[in-house]
């Protein structure tokens, strides 16, 4: 027997949260586990005894001390604390020093949670595990990668598999930050006792002791600066990190997100492979590299068939997000479209299906957690990267280029600003002329914005900017009749009587509003009879008097 189903709904009990189960690497915590007996080695694994040191070393700032575990780390917070406690009181038998430990972090575990550290007033936050190395703004930050392990001759062995056919083979090296401290040994092993000659690799800048904001290196990750006479075309790249999902990072998504980053960056290299340390697996990821380009090109499609944007912040700590949300503010607005601000930390289906108006999201995010690509999600959500390049085609071609960092972005955003303001500036002249024909009844023919072709409907598709600050724009410029300008332009955002928006200025709103079976109450302004004063019903709601006499 059929049974009837009620829709389904987008919000719930909450239960999941205190059912969610998180998937580790089965693998890597087998290996870790035994460091819960053995303090000695658990101590050199995640450099605790110089981690007290610098407490102690600054025991009049840093008394207030966070220790920030991924979910995957958190069965070691308690010894962890335990022994850097115990280090601390060797030294200091009397302090004040408290240490907190941060778990759910409001945004991704490879950014630095300050927010949650100013919960608890810290002075310093020491961050476990891996990575984005994306610096902070407020507060002194300690990174604890941790040695986790790593075969050296068998990733040496498996390198040499791949690429023995050619010694003098161009090739990048690039490595997980929870694996650095064996980079060194790998590199001259490939280099003396397998005779590779072109090897290039980023080079770890950690000044450990110097921990201040205003340290402009505290961390860094030097980029690949590839010869003149060299393109990226040129080198096969070879990755050491998680490759699938359960890696010591994972994201919940469908594959690690970091490796996601590094396959979309370096896209472009010949071939790419990547090497797993926990699990020993080498492998080819060059097509899947391709087909992750593939997905990100689709999103800029949706970008530019989209009319409202909705950007979402999707970080409190990273270095310039403020600027950039502030420049793609104005990248919006000068390219005609509409936009809508968004701080909800953690994004979730449930959180992003509340605002049906919104065509797509732009995600200001760490590296990593920019880069979303979920079936489940009703609208796209885009890096600002792919947001530039479907508002500014004509400046910003497709080329397989991809770029996710902020200091990266941000200079070139800027000067998309600056050309899509002048472009706007001549679609204002021209609004301000045809508001002034239609005004003295002329009858000029102006040629409107050309359509565009859509790749994802396969039709034309209009291009009508949204220029809701028009007035203001031109009033600047023409400060003698600011006021009739204004007049003019206000009357013709004014609805008629068949809802239909006016044809010069439009309303992002007002076309969605136009497009819904449901648009309200109709008013029928004018056309309603005007009826005088009538008496009202007597009585209450258990029985009016009305009621009582018909009874």
């Amino acid at each position: 027997m059929a049974t009837l189903n009620g829709p389904t709904n987008f919000s719930n009990d909450g239960k999941d949260v205190l059912e969610k189960t998180i998937e580790l690497n089965d693998e890597l915590i087998s290996q870790l586990y035994s460091l819960k007996e053995d303090l000695n080695q658990l101590s050199i694994t995640f450099d605790i005894e110089n981690t007290a040191n610098i407490i102690i070393k600054n025991k009049n700032i840093y008394k207030r001390v966070s220790l920030q575990f991924p979910d995957e780390l958190l069965f070691l917070s308690s010894t962890i604390v335990k022994v850097l406690k115990e280090k601390i009181n060797e030294k200091i038998q009397e302090n004040d020093i408290h240490l907190y430990v941060l778990a759910d972090t409001s945004y991704g575990s490879c950014c630095v949670d300050e927010v949650a550290a100013e919960h608890v007033d810290s002075n310093l936050i020491i961050h476990y595990g891996h990575s984005c190395l994306s610096r902070t703004t407020r507060t002194p930050v300690k990174y604890v990668f941790g040695n986790f392990p790593i075969d050296v001759d068998h990733c040496c062995n498996a390198f040499n598999n791949k690429f023995n056919y050619d010694k003098n083979k161009d090739i990048i090296l690039l490595f997980d930050v929870i694996y650095h401290y064996k980079i060194g040994e790998i590199i001259k092993k490939l280099k003396e006792e397998y005779e590779y000659t072109n090897i290039l690799t980023s080079s770890l800048d950690y000044k450990n002791e110097d921990l201040s904001i205003e340290n402009s290196n505290i961390m860094k990750l030097d980029t690949i600066e590839l010869p003149k006479d060299k393109k990226l075309q040129d080198y096969c790249l070879f990755y050491i990190g998680g490759t699938s999902t359960k890696s010591p990072y994972n994201n919940g998504g469908d594959e690690n997100a970091a490796l996601t980053n590094i396959l979309i960056t370096y896209s472009q290299c010949s071939s790419i492979i990547t090497y797993e340390p926990c699990t020993m697996r080498c492998r080819d990821d060059t097509y899947r590299a391709q087909g992750a380009l593939m997905k990100r090109y689709v999103m800029v499609q949706k970008v530019k068939d989209s009319s409202i944007i909705g950007i979402v912040v999707g970080t409190l700590g990273v270095e310039y997000y403020q600027t950039m949300i502030e420049q793609i503010k104005s990248l919006i607005k000068a390219c005609g479209k509409k936009y809508y601000l968004f701080v909800m930390g953690k994004i979730n289906v449930a959180k992003m299906a509340n605002f049906m108006e919104i065509d797509s999201y732009v995600y200001i995010a760490c590296p990593e957690n920019t880069l979303i690509d979920s079936k489940e999600f009703f609208k796209p959500i885009v890096t600002p990267y792919e947001l530039m390049m479907g508002l500014c085609e004509e400046e910003l071609p497709w080329t397989g280029e991809y770029i996710t960092k902020f200091g990266l972005i941000l200079p070139c955003i800027c000067e998309l600003v600056e050309k899509e303001k002048i472009k706007q500036k001549e679609r204002i002249n021209i609004l301000a002329q045809k508001v002034e024909a239609d005004k003295n009844k002329e009858e000029i023919d102006f040629e409107d914005e050309a359509p565009h072709f859509s790749m994802l409907t396969g039709t034309l598709k209009a291009s009508r900017p949204y220029d809701y600050n028009a007035v203001d724009i031109h009033m600047n410029d023409n400060q003698d009749n600011e006021e009739d300008v204004a007049n003019q332009i206000k009357e013709l955002t004014l609805l008629n009587s068949t809802k239909e928006i006016a044809n010069y200025m439009g309303s992002a709103a007002g076309e969605f509003l136009a497009q819904r079976s449901f648009q309200g109450l109709e008013q029928h302004i004018g056309e309603t009879e005007v009826k005088g004063i009538q008496m009202g019903k007597k009585g209450n709601a258990r029985g009016y008097a009305h009621e009582k006499e018909e009874l």
